[in-house]
Protein backbone atom coordinates (compact mmCIF):
# COMPACT_ATOMS: atom_id res chain seq x y z
CA UNK A 1 0.00 0.00 0.00
CA UNK A 2 2.73 2.40 0.94
CA UNK A 3 4.57 1.84 -2.34
CA UNK A 4 1.61 1.81 -4.72
CA UNK A 5 -1.32 3.72 -3.24
CA UNK A 6 -2.61 6.56 -5.38
CA UNK A 7 -2.54 8.75 -2.27
CA UNK A 8 0.78 7.48 -0.90
CA UNK A 9 2.25 10.98 -0.61
CA UNK A 10 -0.59 12.33 1.51
CA UNK A 11 -0.77 9.50 4.06
CA UNK A 12 1.06 9.56 7.39
CA UNK A 13 2.23 5.95 7.18
CA UNK A 14 3.36 5.74 10.82
CA UNK A 15 -0.10 6.73 12.03
CA UNK A 16 -1.69 4.53 9.38
CA UNK A 17 0.18 1.45 10.69
CA UNK A 18 -0.70 2.24 14.30
CA UNK A 19 -4.41 2.61 13.48
CA UNK A 20 -4.56 -0.56 11.36
CA UNK A 21 -2.69 -2.62 13.96
CA UNK A 22 -4.96 -1.27 16.70
CA UNK A 23 -8.01 -2.18 14.61
CA UNK A 24 -6.78 -5.74 14.07
CA UNK A 25 -5.13 -6.47 17.43
CA UNK A 26 -7.83 -8.97 18.45
CA UNK A 27 -8.28 -10.67 15.08
CA UNK A 28 -8.64 -14.43 15.44
CA UNK A 29 -10.19 -15.59 12.17
CA UNK A 30 -9.72 -15.02 8.45
CA UNK A 31 -12.95 -13.02 8.48
CA UNK A 32 -11.52 -10.80 11.22
CA UNK A 33 -8.36 -10.29 9.16
CA UNK A 34 -10.47 -9.43 6.11
CA UNK A 35 -12.24 -6.74 8.12
CA UNK A 36 -8.90 -5.29 9.17
CA UNK A 37 -7.63 -5.32 5.58
CA UNK A 38 -10.83 -3.62 4.44
CA UNK A 39 -10.37 -1.05 7.19
CA UNK A 40 -6.81 -0.39 5.99
CA UNK A 41 -7.94 -0.06 2.38
CA UNK A 42 -10.66 2.40 3.38
CA UNK A 43 -8.01 4.55 5.09
CA UNK A 44 -6.33 5.03 1.69
CA UNK A 45 -9.31 7.16 0.56
CA UNK A 46 -8.66 6.29 -3.08
CA UNK A 47 -12.05 4.75 -3.94
CA UNK A 48 -10.12 2.19 -5.94
CA UNK A 49 -8.62 -0.41 -3.60
CA UNK A 50 -10.75 -3.19 -2.19
CA UNK A 51 -10.65 -6.78 -1.01
CA UNK A 52 -12.82 -9.51 -2.50
CA UNK A 53 -12.93 -12.79 -0.61
CA UNK A 54 -12.60 -16.15 -2.31
CA UNK A 55 -16.29 -16.89 -1.69
CA UNK A 56 -17.30 -13.54 -3.23
CA UNK A 57 -15.17 -14.27 -6.31
CA UNK A 58 -16.73 -17.73 -6.62
CA UNK A 59 -20.21 -16.17 -6.46
CA UNK A 60 -19.29 -13.64 -9.15
CA UNK A 61 -17.89 -16.36 -11.40
CA UNK A 62 -20.98 -18.53 -10.92
CA UNK A 63 -23.18 -15.55 -11.83
CA UNK A 64 -21.11 -14.83 -14.95
CA UNK A 65 -21.44 -18.45 -16.05
CA UNK A 66 -25.24 -18.43 -15.65
CA UNK A 67 -26.13 -14.98 -16.95
CA UNK A 68 -25.54 -13.21 -20.25
CA UNK A 69 -22.51 -11.00 -19.91
CA UNK A 70 -23.58 -8.34 -22.36
CA UNK A 71 -26.93 -6.81 -23.28
CA UNK A 72 -27.11 -5.94 -26.95
CA UNK A 73 -29.50 -4.70 -29.58
CA UNK A 74 -29.62 -3.18 -33.04
CA UNK A 75 -32.28 -0.50 -33.50
CA UNK A 76 -32.58 2.41 -35.92
CA UNK A 77 -29.21 1.58 -37.50
CA UNK A 78 -27.43 1.94 -34.14
CA UNK A 79 -25.67 -0.94 -32.41
CA UNK A 80 -25.94 -0.99 -28.62
CA UNK A 81 -23.70 -2.93 -26.23
CA UNK A 82 -24.14 -2.67 -22.45
CA UNK A 83 -20.99 -4.04 -20.87
CA UNK A 84 -20.89 -5.03 -17.19
CA UNK A 85 -17.86 -5.05 -14.93
CA UNK A 86 -15.55 -7.98 -15.48
CA UNK A 87 -14.43 -9.87 -12.38
CA UNK A 88 -14.18 -13.40 -13.79
CA UNK A 89 -11.26 -15.75 -13.51
CA UNK A 90 -8.54 -16.34 -16.12
CA UNK A 91 -10.41 -19.15 -17.85
CA UNK A 92 -13.40 -16.88 -18.57
CA UNK A 93 -11.44 -13.88 -19.90
CA UNK A 94 -11.04 -15.09 -23.47
CA UNK A 95 -14.65 -16.24 -23.60
CA UNK A 96 -15.81 -12.79 -22.47
CA UNK A 97 -13.64 -11.04 -25.07
CA UNK A 98 -14.69 -13.40 -27.88
CA UNK A 99 -18.34 -12.87 -26.96
CA UNK A 100 -17.94 -9.12 -27.35
CA UNK A 101 -16.06 -9.53 -30.62
CA UNK A 102 -18.78 -11.85 -31.97
CA UNK A 103 -21.46 -9.27 -31.20
CA UNK A 104 -19.42 -6.53 -32.86
CA UNK A 105 -18.93 -8.71 -35.94
CA UNK A 106 -22.65 -9.59 -36.04
CA UNK A 107 -23.77 -5.95 -35.81
CA UNK A 108 -21.06 -4.75 -38.20
CA UNK A 109 -22.65 -6.78 -41.02
CA UNK A 110 -25.63 -4.40 -40.74
CA UNK A 111 -23.33 -1.42 -41.37
CA UNK A 112 -24.44 0.60 -38.33
CA UNK A 113 -24.46 4.37 -38.50
CA UNK A 114 -23.27 4.46 -34.91
CA UNK A 115 -22.38 2.47 -31.82
CA UNK A 116 -23.41 2.97 -28.22
CA UNK A 117 -21.10 1.35 -25.68
CA UNK A 118 -22.97 1.63 -22.40
CA UNK A 119 -20.70 1.49 -19.34
CA UNK A 120 -23.18 3.11 -16.93
CA UNK A 121 -23.22 0.15 -14.56
CA UNK A 122 -19.64 -0.93 -15.22
CA UNK A 123 -17.66 -0.37 -12.03
CA UNK A 124 -14.42 -1.73 -13.44
CA UNK A 125 -12.71 -4.95 -12.53
CA UNK A 126 -10.32 -6.53 -15.00
CA UNK A 127 -10.26 -4.16 -17.97
CA UNK A 128 -8.18 -6.40 -20.26
CA UNK A 129 -10.96 -8.77 -21.39
CA UNK A 130 -13.23 -5.75 -21.95
CA UNK A 131 -10.56 -3.95 -23.98
CA UNK A 132 -9.71 -7.08 -25.97
CA UNK A 133 -13.40 -7.62 -26.70
CA UNK A 134 -13.91 -4.04 -27.86
CA UNK A 135 -10.57 -3.89 -29.71
CA UNK A 136 -11.98 -4.40 -33.21
CA UNK A 137 -14.38 -1.51 -32.63
CA UNK A 138 -11.88 0.79 -30.90
CA UNK A 139 -9.15 0.06 -33.43
CA UNK A 140 -5.39 -0.19 -33.18
CA UNK A 141 -3.54 2.28 -31.02
CA UNK A 142 -3.28 3.80 -27.58
CA UNK A 143 -6.60 3.75 -25.74
CA UNK A 144 -5.49 5.39 -22.52
CA UNK A 145 -2.86 5.83 -19.87
CA UNK A 146 -2.36 4.75 -16.29
CA UNK A 147 -0.97 7.55 -14.12
CA UNK A 148 0.62 6.61 -10.80
CA UNK A 149 1.08 8.71 -7.69
CA UNK A 150 4.42 9.96 -9.02
CA UNK A 151 2.75 11.19 -12.24
CA UNK A 152 4.39 8.47 -14.35
CA UNK A 153 2.31 7.64 -17.45
CA UNK A 154 2.03 4.11 -18.85
CA UNK A 155 0.13 3.72 -22.10
CA UNK A 156 -2.29 0.89 -22.80
CA UNK A 157 -4.38 -0.10 -25.77
CA UNK A 158 -5.09 -2.58 -28.53
CA UNK A 159 -3.03 -3.47 -31.60
CA UNK A 160 -2.97 -6.38 -34.02
CA UNK A 161 -5.62 -8.34 -32.08
CA UNK A 162 -3.85 -7.98 -28.73
CA UNK A 163 -4.02 -5.67 -25.75
CA UNK A 164 -0.85 -4.00 -24.55
CA UNK A 165 0.54 -2.18 -21.54
CA UNK A 166 3.55 0.10 -21.98
CA UNK A 167 5.88 -0.83 -24.80
CA UNK A 168 5.32 -4.55 -24.54
CA UNK A 169 2.36 -6.20 -26.25
CA UNK A 170 0.66 -8.87 -24.15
Amino acid sequence: MEANSLNKKSIDWKTFRIEVLKHGKNDKTIEDAHKTIQFALMQLHDNHSYLISKSEIETIIDTLKRNPIVISSFDNDVAYLKIPSYLGNDSLQLSFARGLQSLIEKFDTNDPKGWIIDLTQNTGGNMWPMLLGLGPLIGDGISGYFVDADKNFTKWGYIDGQVFLGEKHS
